[in-house]
């Protein structure tokens, strides 16, 4: 069954880490040493422990808000992803990966960066995606399966007319989708 549409992730897949990894491991824990006194160094550890504590897998994990408030920072969040689009670094070859896809198929960016971040990160990509679909700012977790027959129907319709690219798909598949535009027999990687 050919592909009818293309998703990527956004980190690791079209634009490096350098970004949020500035935000959460830069500017965070310089912000938490101002605000508390503290060394950089000692701000760092205790803000990395405090990142621990949650879990990646919980939805608190990605919402700059609530780490805000958690770690009592002075300053208000939302102009720090736009400050720091400098450090949104797109890897070379996406915008003519994106150029060539694009000529065949939809292409969408369905990823779990965080709203603020992805909005600055497509502006930083400069390319019109169908579609980009960031986290819901909600507190209750996501749903990644689908919960009923009806619902599983739909996704495996859909699943088998897609292909999601993430940094973790083999370079195989990517040589198979620009050769023939049919669904690679081999894994796509995470579902992000």
């Amino acid at each position: 069954m050919p592909i009818r549409v293309v998703s990527f992730d956004m980190e690791g897949t079209l634009v490096d880490h350098a970004y949020s990894k500035q935000i959460w491991e830069g500017d965070i824990p310089a912000l938490y040493a101002e605000a508390h006194g503290l060394h950089l160094e000692e701000a760092r550890k205790k803000v990395l422990a405090e990142y621990a504590e949650v879990g990646e897998g919980q939805p608190e994990w990605y919402d700059v808000g609530y780490w805000w408030k958690r770690l009592g920072l002075p300053h208000y969040w939302r102009d720090l992803p736009k400050r720091r689009k400098a450090e949104c670094n797109v890897y070379p070859d996406v915008p003519s990966a994106l150029a060539r896809l694009g000529k065949r198929y939809p292409l969408i960016v369905c990823s779990n960066t965080i709203r603020e971040f992805l909005k600055i990160q497509l502006e930083c990509i400069d390319y019109p995606f169908s579609r980009s679909s960031p986290p819901p700012l909600t507190s209750e977790p996501s749903r990644r399966h689908p919960t009923s027959t009806s619902e599983s129907v739909r996704y495996s319709r859909l699943s088998r007319r897609s292909l999601h690219m993430s940094e973790t798909m083999p370079s195989s598949t990517t040589e198979r989708l620009n050769s023939s535009g049919s669904r690679p027999s081999t894994s796509t990687g995470r579902g992000s």
